[in-house]
């Protein structure tokens, strides 16, 4: 596994915004390859791109899950001082109760808030899977990409990438078809939990279906029989950043070599004729 820079740990420690000064994206120049070669290195560069915006997507979900935690618990906190108030008449029961309305709605908009980075989250995670499985693909059909890259690394990327996250794959797909889960009795016991489930915050007693929901930091639900999980801290940032970078570390080479045929064929290229002034 390659090292995490400490410049980019200290980013995620500090939660600082940008990664971009800390992880670079290679640039491949396309026309620096043969003719033949160039649309692979137009494709493995988009997805080097959009590789990196969904980890930018993720560790902005974890963010906002940070921040609806925090401002949930607040809202939580409100709600019972109103009980309380209320319980004891040190509050009168109109202005009581529609401010412990406020504030149980305001918690309830969070939680929801919330479940939408999850699945934000997941989603972007299976989208850096999908990334990587097209880059090596790309790099298989290049002749000339296939002598540069170096294939060990993306290997290893998904290696670590399955170790992390071997539920994205079954997360994605419950999430996108998730109506269909619970369409029928029959497709909730197909998808139902064969065992039980013991979290921090939620538990089964046995066989269950469960939705999708959020045992503390873990994104849980149920699929094909088992429950798939997805954990959404700055742990799960940091593992991504260590595929990527493995992944992006591959094509050093590539990106050295293309640049400096790029240059050599600008310098080769003879001087542009400017037409006599009449």
């Amino acid at each position: 596994m390659s090292q995490i820079p400490e410049e980019l740990m200290q980013r995620i420690l500090s939660a600082e915004p940008e990664l971009n000064s800390c992880l670079p994206i290679p640039r491949l120049i396309c026309i620096g390859a043969p003719a033949p070669d160039q649309k692979y290195c137009a494709a493995i560069s988009l997805s080097l791109d959009k590789m990196f915006s969904f980890l930018q997507s993720f560790d902005s979900a974890i963010r906002l899950i940070e921040y609806c935690e925090i401002q949930s618990s607040f809202s939580g906190g409100k709600y019972s001082e109103i009980r309380l108030n209320l319980n004891s008449k040190k509050q009168p029961y109109f202005s009581a109760n529609h401010d412990g309305e406020f504030w149980f709605e305001l918690g309830s908009l969070y939680g929801n808030w919330m479940m939408i980075a999850a699945r934000e989250a997941a989603m972007s995670v299976w989208h850096i899977s999908d990334a990587l499985r097209g880059i090596k693909q790309e790099v298989n059909n290049s002749v000339f990409l296939k002598t540069l890259v170096d294939q060990k690394a993306l290997k290893a990327a998904t290696k670590t990438f399955n170790s992390f996250f071997p539920h994205a794959e079954g997360i994605r797909h419950a999430i996108a078809h998730s109506s269909e889960l619970t369409e029928s009795t029959k497709k909730i016991d197909k998808n139902a939990s064969k065992k039980p489930y013991k979290g921090s915050r939620i538990q089964t007693a046995g066989p269950s279906f469960l939705g999708e929901s959020l045992d503390g930091r873990t994104l849980i639900l149920s699929h094909k029989g088992e429950t798939r999980s997805l954990e959404l801290s700055s742990r799960s940032t940091i593992n991504l950043i260590h595929i990527i970078s493995a992944c992006f570390s591959a094509f050093s080479a590539a990106e050295v070599t293309l640049t400096a045929e790029y240059k050599r064929m600008r310098d080769c290229a003879p001087p542009e004729v400017k037409p006599d002034s009449m």
